[in-house]
């Protein structure tokens, strides 16, 4: 399986290279984007994407480049600092940029109404939260906050871990490898 690991991080995380050993333990091909070295505008709203260049975004910056990658992915994780109960400001400006992967017409997923997807195949969605102190319900509004962006993705079952940003590799790991299994990734 091929997994495009996206790094949300401002600064270097050892949880970087733990998260693509855990990939690599499962036979997964991991590749990592550093969300600090890319240079990504933040989404206008102008839906460009959706109107003039479908399924292109019109800002022609390194935001194109995480889009195609991950629609050539068969998943997708998100490293991230759990910041009050969501992501980081880097990761939050990539995903506003990856809107050209949805359709602009809509669907009823659960009795919801959600984008229809543009592609026929979609990566599996999951994410790994850095957290800084044992806070119960920041924890609880970030797995509430993938699981509604999984939802987006029509991603019944997103891998979801979270670790204190002081835990260790095998800690790390651990809790990454169950993460996959509750998800039901192979």
């Amino acid at each position: 399986m091929k997994i495009l690991l996206i790094d949300g991080c401002a600064v270097e995380q050892p949880a970087a290279a733990w998260l693509a050993e855990a990939c690599r333990e499962r036979g997964w091909s991991p590749t990592t984007l550093n969300l600090r070295a890319l240079t990504i505008a933040s989404c206008t709203g102008c839906f460009g994407c959706w109107l003039r260049t479908p399924g292109i975004c019109v800002t022609d910056d390194d935001g194109r480049e995480v889009l195609k990658q991950l629609v050539q992915s068969d998943g997708v994780i998100l490293l991230t600092p759990v910041t009050f109960g969501g992501y980081s400001a880097l990761l939050k400006r990539a995903l506003d940029r990856i809107i050209p992967m949805i359709s602009p017409f809509f669907s009823t997923v659960n009795g919801e109404t959600h984008h229809r997807l543009r592609y026929t195949r979609q990566p599996r969605f999951g994410a790994l939260g850095l957290m800084g102190d044992d806070d119960a319900v920041e924890a609880q509004t970030f797995r509430t906050l993938v699981a509604r962006n999984a939802l987006n993705w029509h991603e019944p079952r997103p891998a979801v871990a979270l670790v204190r940003a002081d835990a260790g590799a095998t800690a790390t790991r651990a809790t990454l490898q169950a993460a996959f299994d509750i998800a039901g990734w192979k």
